[in-house]
């Protein structure tokens, strides 16, 4: 693969001035890999290929939706994140008494998926998804990547949240290792790009698998309800005008949040307007439109949890 050093220039190099500006030192190694990651007990972090030609970003684009890291800003999210459990490989942090007591189990299994709360105050802002969430030692990263960006001015910006002992215990955590030299260097490459045989379309399909995308999302739960050949009025247009209405009174009926069935609404009123679904005339003669809408979205619902999509893949 010929680089075409798409990678931020300066970013990496940027990173290393923010730790030694904590006082810490330690310099993360980089390598070319097929995904973001830090191995466990690797002093460092794997910088997916695609972010290194071009040609191959726009593939990542179009195939899988996204390109993790292209933009500046995500590229200083993710490496700031990634060093976070870097450092901790180096350091040790885990074992200090208080960890557990702040962060939780980093000895619990790691999710294949999970489900978050947006508006929680327990966890910083900093990956989308509420990455915080998903596991106590990504609890710890995305910590870590709010208190080291010098930008995020936490200190005014959290004071007011429960996570604002996360980050005053980190910062406290951190001034006891200023200076310190760390327990272990391993600059070991896991999984290097230079040696990973699998193909560009081997490994484009595994990630599709993974994350479940598919080409077209299927419409057939809500057939009798809403369809593109029905000549009723248009299904997103009138979600718009019931979406808080229908949150409120599913949410309590469902025995589910409020934030979930907005989750909900907001998959169901893509679907419809990707697929220009319309609702079935017949049924307006028979039911309101208040109680159609309520069927198709707990149609809609019930297919979700069924098949898990509203949570978030790990």
């Amino acid at each position: 693969m010929r680089s075409q050093n798409l990678v931020h220039k300066g970013a990496l190099e940027r990173l290393n001035l923010e730790l030694k500006s904590k006082g810490l030192i330690f310099k993360p190694h980089t390598w070319i890999g097929d995904e973001w990651f830090s191995p466990d007990g690797v002093t460092g972090f794997a910088i997916p290929f695609y972010l290194f030609n071009r040609e191959l970003l726009e593939i990542e684009k179009n195939v899988i939706g996204y390109a993790e890291g292209e933009t500046l800003s995500e590229f200083y999210q993710l490496i700031r994140h990634e060093c976070a459990h870097a450092i901790d490989h180096a350091f040790f942090f885990k074992d200090d008494r208080d960890w557990i007591n702040i962060f939780g189990n980093y000895n619990k299994p790691y999710p294949q998926s999970y489900t978050f709360k947006k508006y929680s105050k327990n966890f910083v802002r900093h990956l989308p998804d509420g990455y915080a969430q998903s596991h106590p030692e990504e609890d710890w990263a995305e910590t870590f990547a709010v208190w080291l960006d010098p930008n995020s001015d936490w200190r005014s910006r959290y004071k007011n949240w429960s996570c604002i002992k996360k980050l005053n215990y980190l910062d406290s955590l951190m001034e006891k290792f200023q200076f310190k030299r760390q327990n272990i260097v391993l600059n070991k490459e896991i999984d290097p790009i230079h040696e990973n045989e699998i193909t560009l379309a081997e490994y484009l399909s595994n990630k599709k698998k993974h994350y479940k995308l598919k080409k077209k999302p299927s419409v057939k739960h809500l057939e009798h309800v809403a369809h593109k050949n029905h000549n009723g009025e248009e299904l997103y247009d009138l979600l718009r005008c019931y979406e808080s209405q229908l949150a409120k009174k599913l949410s309590k009926e469902l025995n589910t949040t409020q934030y979930q069935l907005k989750s909900i609404l907001s998959d169901l009123k893509k679907l419809a307007r990707q697929e220009n679904l319309k609702v079935n005339k017949r049924m307006t003669a028979r039911k309101s439109t208040s109680k159609i809408l309520e069927e198709c979205t707990f149609i809609h619902y019930q297919k979700m949890m069924k098949a898990k999509s509203h949570r978030v893949i790990m």
